[in-house]
């Protein structure tokens, strides 16, 4: 619930915001999620969210509609007959952005993933390769991918907004229907703890440490054969596994992280798939298939 909470927190520090904010919204922060998660994860992650959003708009419509015909018996028909009309027409705007802004999030969360190897499943078969593993690291693959990453999000934003926002007379969604949303996840998951704050550090540590492996930690690591026992799937590894010693403040007497969490949640047939095709991959060159 962290992005959640992330999100909310700017939308409401905004106020009214205009449907191109919040696109950009929400699009910057799948954007940067899903270079260091699966975009996949990070797309549905986020999609429930605007989903919930955009029917509040929705709702904030025709609460706006209604009451401008609280006097109905004193309005005339054909005022109330344009007045159906704008509301229909404020509803279709309202839905058109909806559309937008689910394309948005499926487009950002690509585009994040094309800058980092972590970002899609592509880059994990491609980084086990053995010809590149040694070579291809997650610093290296960044400095690559990065500039196109941030060239497609931008081209995908532009793209989106000329096709749908230019000419849409959404006014935003009012800060009132964004503390109700604030609300309703306040009550679900309760306030800000000392449990998202140790995953988002562990996050932010496990990312510094992808970035200078290679020079500051790898280098000095090693066998007495020169080999380095440390790679980049160590450190995606290892700061997580301090998730399963850090006590919770939500649920006293158990670890941020526990393994019946991780059993319910973690995709190990997917795991069983990227690892079967990487040591099928590994048999065919040593066997000269």
């Amino acid at each position: 619930h962290l992005p959640r909470r992330m999100a909310l927190g700017l939308l409401l520090r905004v106020g009214i915001v205009h449907p191109a904010a919040l696109l950009a919204c929400f699009m910057a922060l799948c954007w940067v999620l899903a270079m260091f998660c699966n975009s996949v994860a990070v797309t549905l992650l986020i999609t429930p969210f605007a989903i919930g959003l955009m029917n509040a708009a929705e709702e904030q419509v025709r609460n706006a509609v209604d009451a401008h015909d609280t006097d109905g018996d004193s309005v005339e028909t054909g005022e109330a007959q344009d007045r159906q009309a704008s509301s229909e027409r404020s509803v279709k705007e309202v839905q058109q952005f909806a559309d937008c802004l689910l394309l948005g999030i499926a487009y950002s969360a690509t585009c994040g993933g094309i800058a980092t190897i972590t970002g899609t499943l592509n880059h994990y078969f491609l980084a086990g390769e053995a010809l590149l593993s040694s070579e291809l690291t997650w610093g290296r693959w960044f400095t690559f991918g990065f500039p196109i990453s941030l060239v497609t999000v931008l081209l995908a934003y532009a793209s989106l907004y000329f096709r749908y926002i230019r000419a849409m007379k959404f006014n935003g969604i009012d800060h009132e229907v964004l503390e109700a949303e604030y609300k309703d996840l306040l009550q679900e998951v309760g306030p800000f703890s000392r449990d998202e704050l140790a995953v988002a550090l562990v996050q932010l540590a496990q990312i510094v440490l992808l970035v200078i492996r290679p020079f500051a930690i790898s280098p000095f690591i090693t066998t007495e054969f020169g080999s380095t026992l440390i790679n980049d799937a160590t450190i995606a590894c290892a700061p997580v596994v301090l998730l399963f010693f850090i006590p919770s403040i939500v649920r006293p007497g158990q670890a941020v992280l526990t393994w019946p969490a991780v059993h319910e949640k973690f995709d190990f047939g997917l795991l069983l798939l990227i690892g079967g095709a990487l040591a099928i991959s590994s048999g065919f060159i040593q066997s000269g298939l």
